[in-house]
């Protein structure tokens, strides 16, 4: 096996990243419809791990996405960080930028929410980050060639609707 997170690794490999965004994602959701044997529903609260990696500041960067956060520079800045010195550790935790750790983030959060509610398109873009809903439309047209309600009905499974609670 060659890992090339291990001290024995060769000198020119390239460290492989320790998260992947399913790793880091945290849902937002906070309740998960179940069903009883007579099929009747109720929700139960979700378990979250609002800190997958141990460290503060990328853990908290990533509830600041979820809760739809898109200023990076802001963000760093709280934590005295430049967006250099953010990038390095997203890139270091994740193998990518932060902006493409945000980029993706947000575009999974649209998908799930789009996906689980019937929240209006607008909501959905404030929730997910996406300052104005032509940037979600931008970023759903150039990812699926498709409009939000589209992408909706193209994600959406039977039994998806409410599946989730906020």
């Amino acid at each position: 096996m060659n890992n090339t997170n291990t001290p024995n690794a060769p000198a020119n490999a390239v460290p492989q990243p320790q998260f992947t965004l399913d790793d880091l994602y945290l849902t937002p959701f906070s309740k998960k419809r179940i069903y009883d044997e007579d099929g009747n529903y109720t929700y139960v609260a979700l378990e979250r791990n609002l800190a997958p990696t141990g460290i503060n500041v990328m853990d908290a960067l990533l509830v600041y996405l979820t809760k739809g956060g898109a200023n990076v520079d802001s963000f760093a800045a709280r934590y005295g960080l430049t967006r250099t010195e953010l990038n390095g550790l997203c890139r270091a935790l994740c193998g990518i930028t932060v902006k493409e750790l945000t980029d993706d983030y947000h575009l999974r959060l649209a998908c799930d929410l789009l996906r689980y509610t019937d929240l209006p398109i607008r909501e959905v873009t404030g929730r997910s980050g996406y300052g104005s809903q032509n940037s979600l439309y931008t970023v759903l047209q150039n990812r699926f060639k498709k409009s939000a309600s589209d992408v909706r009905t193209m994600l959406r499974k039977k039994g998806d609707l409410n599946k989730y609670k906020i």
